[in-house]
């Protein structure tokens, strides 16, 4: 063989070997990000595991007074309906304007449309919230869909979506109640 012909075999030799390689170090680099994301994704459910247990009574003790407004006032309104609160149905978050968010679900086999015009809504102004008209230019926390928006004399909302609007669980509706802490314009 020429001197040319075993430089271009070794040459055509180094670089399948260069390609193995790179498509090795790849291959290592995909597993290692799919089980760091699989060692990440484990943590959730065993945490929420953890405090499944923890009864309400015990949470609301451990947080801001509005959490304890929100939950009885809600104890008030859909009494029937409630169903069993959990660890995270409270929610508070510190961000640029932190709020605190109480939410809950409610099925629809429970609590028609009709039932929520009928029932709920003169319960909402019993309680002291107004009905307000959406306002699309106002901060919604968590991009909450609110077909029924209702304040209170602080300024704090309540927004209800129904379930045709629910993203994550469309036979359900969604109740927020979200403390005003700047978020919103107090009523005038």
């Amino acid at each position: 063989m020429s001197e040319d012909n075993q430089q271009e075999d070794f040459d055509l030799k180094l670089e399948i070997k260069a390609h193995f390689l790179a498509y090795g170090i790849w291959i290592v680099l995909a597993v290692f990000f799919y089980a760091f994301v699989q060692f990440l994704a484990s943590f959730e459910p065993k945490t929420r595991a953890k405090y499944d247990d923890v009864p309400v009574e015990t949470r609301l003790a451990n947080l801001p007074d509005i959490f304890n407004d929100f939950y009885q006032r809600s104890q008030d309104i859909f009494r029937e309906k409630l169903p069993a609160m959990k660890y995270w149905n409270f929610i508070w978050n510190y961000q640029k304007m932190s709020y605190k968010l109480y939410e809950f679900e409610i099925s629809e086999d429970v609590m028609s449309e009709q039932q929520f015009d009928d029932i709920y809504q003169p319960r909402f102004i019993a309680q002291g919230w107004s009905k307000i008209a959406n306002n699309p230019n106002e901060y919604y926390p968590r991009n909450i869909v609110a077909d029924y928006t209702f304040v209170d004399a602080s300024g704090h909302r309540a927004f209800i979506t129904r379930p045709i609007h629910n993203e994550n669980n469309p036979t359900h509706w969604k109740i927020y109640m979200v403390e005003n802490s700047g978020i919103f314009k107090y009523q005038e």
